[in-house]
């Protein structure tokens, strides 16, 4: 999907089975119907998920918190 046509990412806190919680840019893919899940780093590929998010979506993400 190149830069300009992919959808616009918010960063949100999903909780994924198996995974976890995962802080990533949630955004709805139109033309494929599914939510996209990207990391900020691109070296970790993009999540896409076709079924409900329902319960799954946390919370926008505000802050984080880390040791620099």
């Amino acid at each position: 999907m190149s830069a300009s046509t992919q959808p616009q990412a918010i960063p949100q806190a999903v909780l994924l089975p198996y995974e976890g919680i995962i802080l990533r840019r949630l955004a709805w893919d139109r033309k494929e119907k599914c939510f996209v899940l990207r990391a900020e780093n691109p070296a970790y590929p993009e999540i896409r998920i076709q079924e409900d998010l329902t319960g799954r979506i946390l919370g926008r993400l505000a802050w984080v918190m880390q040791k620099v």
